[in-house]
């Protein structure tokens, strides 16, 4: 997460990270991604595993102060394509 956010603070186009980051909103990885980034949720649903999922792995994050707003996020109950569920966010763009 360190290389990341220190490639995230050079690039001067807006900046979005999405996937399986393997680490619970409480980790040290995730508290380093929240110093640079701003989440599409803050109290996230659990994402694994698909089925009775009891934690959260999977996270859609902007940089901080890029010109983003979220409007909607949400886990999508869908089990059958990964061993997570999907997680969607619907972004504004601020010009």
């Amino acid at each position: 997460m360190e290389e990341i956010n220190r490639i995230a603070l050079k690039e001067t186009l807006p900046f979005i990270i999405a996937g399986d980051l393997n680490a619970v909103e409480e980790s040290s990885a995730i508290q380093k991604m929240d110093k640079v980034f701003t989440r599409t949720c803050q109290k996230c649903d659990p994402t694994f595993p698909v089925v009775k999922p009891n934690r959260t792995i999977d996270f859609i994050a902007f940089r901080t102060g890029n010109p983003f707003n979220t409007i909607e996020h949400k886990v999508v109950q869908e089990h059958y394509a990964s061993d997570h569920l999907p997680v969607i966010a619907l972004l504004r763009y601020n010009w």
